[in-house]
């Protein structure tokens, strides 16, 4: 299964860093991870979610090197208990307990910026609550899409962004 994210590069990728405006988290969880790391252009910064740390605190980490970011897109493992990122869970009920970290997110993101998540395992995108979706869009002052994993097949697919 191949992943492209097709992103805005800026006109020196790997010398402005803080100028691209897309940037791609995949937690390690997601099975295949390596695979989908892949799919990310070479112009593309990207991010794996280490399995023992905090997740949310690691994306407000690398999102702190940034300005001007259009679309953040995340790739995640879902459960019963949320959306997994790093070594935790996101979810309606936590979401205040990351809020000042999620509001960060914002200084790095453009206005209009868009959240894209990708959703792979248990629960789908019909479970995530409007709640959960309109406390996230508040707190971190971006457009939420979530993607379900029938988004990624056939491996021709790629997700065209822009």
């Amino acid at each position: 299964m191949v992943l492209k994210f097709l992103a805005l590069a800026c006109n020196r990728p790997m010398a402005c860093p803080s100028m691209r405006t897309a940037l791609v988290v995949i937690d390690s969880a997601v099975d295949d991870y390596h695979t989908l790391l892949q799919g990310v252009l070479p112009d593309t910064e990207a991010l794996l979610l280490h399995a023992h740390s905090d997740g949310v605190a690691q994306i407000t980490a690398a999102l702190a090197n940034y300005t001007g970011i259009k679309q953040l897109h995340i790739v995640a493992a879902t459960h019963a208990n949320g959306l997994q990122l790093g070594s935790d869970y996101l979810t309606l009920f936590n979401l205040d307990r990351y809020g000042w970290q999620l509001q960060q997110w914002d200084d790095a993101l453009a206005t209009n910026a868009r959240i894209l998540v990708y959703a792979y395992g248990e629960i789908q995108v019909a479970s995530f609550s409007a709640g959960f979706l309109n406390r996230l869009r508040l707190l971190t002052g971006a457009d939420i899409t979530v993607f379900e994993p029938a988004v990624f097949e056939p491996c021709d697919h790629s997700v065209g962004l822009g």
